[in-house]
């Protein structure tokens, strides 16, 4: 199931976004600009534009907005931010693999670091066959 974020309209800038399968959500403009590929698409639609994003599915943008909202609340703090990055970046590959290509299309530096390092962290001290089998890779060569 997916969550949406609606932000009121009594002033506040909306963006609504469009995944891959098609479901709407509304988040505002402080959560948005987190995505500097977002922020550049909000500055070039009008008002009631919906921004696709068609490679990115709505679990992993859902995960993405939850982390954008966490990152723009000013009453977290630091320690409880990592915690709750934590849980949304989790060294889980079926996760990684789709949240470290929308962290970088979306253009959000420090997501796409963190993914990164996650993967990096999974995959330290195993042997090439246990990586194979974590990326799923059937060969070592390409043609």
């Amino acid at each position: 199931m997916y969550t949406m974020f609606a932000s009121s309209t009594n002033g506040i800038n909306v963006v609504k976004l469009r995944s891959s399968d098609h479901k709407i959500f509304i988040m505002d403009e402080a959560m948005a600009v987190k995505s500097k590929t977002i922020k550049d698409m909000f500055e070039d639609c009008m008002d009631d534009d919906l921004i696709p994003i068609p490679n990115i599915n709505v679990k992993t943008l859902c995960r993405i907005i939850k982390r954008c909202k966490n990152h723009t609340d000013n009453k977290i703090t630091i320690e409880k931010l990592k915690k709750l990055d934590d849980e949304l970046v989790p060294i889980n590959p079926d996760i990684l693999y789709d949240l470290i290509p929308a962290a970088n299309y979306l253009n959000i530096k420090d997501l796409l670091d963190q993914g990164i390092q996650r993967a990096a962290n999974m995959m330290k001290s195993k042997s090439p066959k246990e990586i194979h089998l974590i990326c799923n890779i059937q060969n070592d060569f390409t043609y």
